[in-house]
C-alpha cells in the first residue's frame, strides 16, 4: 500500500514538473497541488511550491501562473535539499527553495538545505523543531519575504543564514524558542529615509538571535546599520538578541519592544526612528541608544555606556534603572509611579535611584528647561510646583489629571466604532 501511495505521489510531482518545464528550463521542481511529502526530497533542482517565482511587474493575480492556494505537509523526519548543477561552478550547488500561495507545514525533526528560502504571494510556513541551513552569501538571498502578507513561524529548531531580508510592508516572522544565527536583518532603503512598515519580527519563549556581521559602525548619526529593519522588533519571554561584533548597530524603523524577565538586547548601538520600550524586568545594554521616544517600565533597565539620545519623550518607572555614562538628552521626562495620586498631594522622587551616576546630567537638562511630569496607574498629572534639588531629589505637587488631546479621543472613538461595526456583522 505504501509503495502504491509513493507511486501516485511521484507521478503527481512528475506531471507538475513537466508542466513547469514546458515553459522554462529543466532546473525546477514544481509542486502545484495539495499533498503530503513523506520521502526525502533532493531532486537536484530548484524547488517551487505553488510559485513560479517570476512575478515582477504583475499586479493582477489572474496573470500569475500559480494555481489556487494549496496545503503541503512535510512529515516528521523528512529532509528537503534544493540543489542544481551549476555550469559556472562545475558542480552541484545549493539552489532556491521558493514558496508562494501555499500553506507549508513541517511536522517536526526536519532539515532544509538550500541557497535561499523565498516566501511570496502570502505564503504561510510553519516549522516545528526544524533545522534550516541557507548557504547563500548574498544579503538578499537568505530567508526572504519578497511580497506583502507572508508569514512564518519557527517553533524550536535552528535557522542559520546570511540574512533575513524583508521586502514587503506586511506580514510577520516568529521565532518561538528557536536558535537563530544571522549576519544581519535587511530591508530596502537607507536608515535616514525609510518609513515604518507593519511587518513584525517576534522572538518569544527563550528564542535567541545571534548577529555576526563584522562590518563596524561607530556612530548612531550615520545613515547605515549592520541590521536595518523597517518593521517592529519584539523580544519577549526570556528571548535575547546579541552580537558577536562589539560594534554592531541594530536599527528598527517602526520600533523595538523588549519585555519579560530575562529578555534582553545587547549590541553596540540600538536605534529606532520610533519608540524603544523595555518592560517587565527586561533590559537593553548598549554603548549608544537613540529613539524618538523611550519607555522603561517597572523593574526594567536600559544602560548606555556612552550616550542616550531621545528626540521627544523619556518615560521611566520609579523603580527602573536608566543610565548613560556621558550624556542623556530628551525633551520631556515622565516618572511613572505604581501608586495613585490625589489632587493637591505633595510627593517626591529621588532621581538617583533611577539614573545613578547620570543624575547630574538629567538634573542639568531639567534646570535648562526640559519638561518634567509624573503619572500614576491611570494618567499623567499636571503639576502645581516642582523643585529640583541639587542632591537629585525632585519634590512636586499634583494638581489635576492631564486631559487627553483631541486626537487621542478621536482614536478611542474610532476604535469603539470599529468594534461596534464588527459586533453587528457577527450578529
Amino acid at each position: 500500500m505504501k509503495e502504491y501511495a509513493i507511486t501516485i505521489f511521484v507521478s503527481v510531482l512528475a506531471l507538475s514538473s513537466y508542466a513547469w518545464d514546458r515553459v522554462n528550463t529543466h532546473t525546477n521542481y514544481f509542486i502545484d497541488t495539495s499533498t503530503t511529502i513523506s520521502e526525502n526530497l533532493a531532486p537536484t533542482k530548484n524547488i517551487h511550491i505553488n510559485d513560479q517565482g517570476n512575478f515582477a511587474g504583475y499586479t493582477d493575480e489572474n496573470l500569475w501562473k500559480a494555481s489556487s492556494p494549496i496545503d503541503v505537509f512535510v512529515k516528521s523526519g523528512v529532509e528537503i535539499k534544493a540543489e542544481v548543477n551549476s555550469p559556472n561552478a562545475g558542480a552541484i550547488v545549493d539552489a532556491t527553495f521558493q514558496v508562494g500561495k501555499a500553506n507549508l507545514t513541517f511536522e517536526g525533526n526536519n532539515k532544509i538545505t538550500a541557497s535561499q528560502m523565498i516566501l511570496s504571494d502570502r505564503a504561510n510556513v510553519y516549522a516545528e523543531n526544524t533545522t534550516i541551513i541557507l548557504t547563500s552569501t548574498t544579503d538578499k538571498e537568505g530567508l526572504r519575504f519578497s511580497t506583502d502578507g507572508c508569514k512564518a513561524v519557527f517553533k524550536g529548531g535552528e535557522l542559520n543564514a546570511k540574512s533575513v531580508s524583508v521586502q514587503g510592508d506586511t506580514g510577520n516572522l516568529t521565532f518561538d524558542g528557536t536558535n537563530v544565527t544571522l549576519e544581519s536583518i535587511t530591508a530596502p532603503g537607507a536608515l535616514s529615509s525609510s518609513s515604518p512598515t507593519q511587518f513584525k519580527i517576534v522572538l518569544k519563549n527563550n528564542a535567541s538571535l545571534t548577529l555576526t556581521e563584522e562590518k563596524r559602525v561607530y556612530d548612531y548619526n550615520t545613515s547605515s546599520a549592520n541590521s536595518k529593519f523597517d518593521g517592529k522588533i519584539i523580544v519577549e519571554d526570556g528571548s535575547t538578541i546579541k552580537s558577536t561584533n562589539e560594534y554592531y548597530k541594530l536599527a528598527s524603523i517602526a520600533g523595538i519592544s523588549v519585555s519579560g524577565s530575562g529578555s534582553s538586547i545587547e549590541v553596540y548601538n540600538v536605534v529606532s526612528k520610533n519608540e524603544i520600550s523595555v518592560d517587565s524586568g527586561a533590559k537593553i545594554k548598549a554603548d549608544m541608544v537613540s529613539a524618538s521616544d523611550i519607555f522603561v517600565g517597572s523593574g526594567s533597565s536600559l544602560a548606555a555606556t556612552t550616550s542616550m539620545k531621545v528626540e521627544n519623550l523619556l518615560s521611566v518607572a520609579s523603580d527602573s534603572i536608566v543610565s548613560a555614562a556621558e550624556d542623556i538628552s530628551f525633551e520631556k521626562l515622565i516618572v511613572n509611579f505604581a501608586e495613585d495620586f490625589v489632587e493637591g498631594e505633595s510627593a517626591s522622587v529621588d532621581l538617583n535611584s533611577i539614573f545613578g551616576d547620570s543624575t547630574t546630567v538629567v538634573l542639568s537638562a531639567l534646570n535648562d528647561g526640559k519638561k518634567f511630569s509624573v503619572s500614576d496607574s491611570h494618567s499623567e498629572w499636571n503639576l502645581d510646583s516642582v523643585t529640583f534639588g541639587d542632591d537629585g531629589n525632585v519634590s512636586f505637587v499634583v494638581v489635576s489629571q492631564v486631559v487627553p488631546e483631541p486626537a487621542t479621543y478621536a482614536a478611542i472613538f474610532g476604535a469603539l466604532a470599529l468594534a461596534f461595526a464588527a459586533y453587528r456583522r457577527r450578529k
